[in-house]
């Protein structure tokens, strides 16, 4: 792979026996390297969002995502969405979670992501809600309902 595994990804000083992927639980992650554990995290990272803009953008095909979110949001769809995205991050970053649940083999693998990585794929997700959003443009000029 190109993009590098950051020590801030593995490395927490104190907090070192609270997440997997550090020198004090690496007997919970053994035949996993640094860079696939990132890959996989990220790549669940960029499916999130991915999919989470993907709702608004199927809700209503025949508008634009901007307009489908200010015209015909629900404050459930955003309370789900919020609530999937907090479990994500606790999951990810409260110190002990990952741990304890990999000691009674739930594993996710889920390394800690830096403020670089999120933006990286954020970035990525926005290739898919952009290429949708020109499909959808395309189709509103040409006069193609959904």
């Amino acid at each position: 792979g190109i993009y590098p595994v950051f020590k801030e990804n593995h490395e927490f000083g104190f907090f070192n026996d609270g997440y997997l992927y550090s020198s004090a639980t690496s007997r919970l992650t053994e035949g996993t390297n640094l860079r696939t554990a990132k890959s996989l995290t990220m790549l669940m990272v960029t499916l999130f969002f991915c999919e989470s803009f993907l709702i608004f953008q199927i809700r209503r095909p025949n508008k634009s995502l901007i307009k489908s979110i200010i015209e015909d949001s629900s404050r459930f769809m955003y309370l789900v969405i919020g609530l999937l995205f907090g479990l994500f991050l606790a999951l990810m970053y409260i110190p002990g979670v990952q741990v304890a649940l990999a000691m009674v083999n739930i594993n996710f693998m889920f390394m800690y992501l830096t403020a670089l990585d999120w933006l990286v794929c954020f970035a990525i997700s926005m290739i898919c809600v952009v290429s949708f959003e020109g499909v959808k443009y395309f189709a509103r000029k040409n006069r193609i309902t959904f």
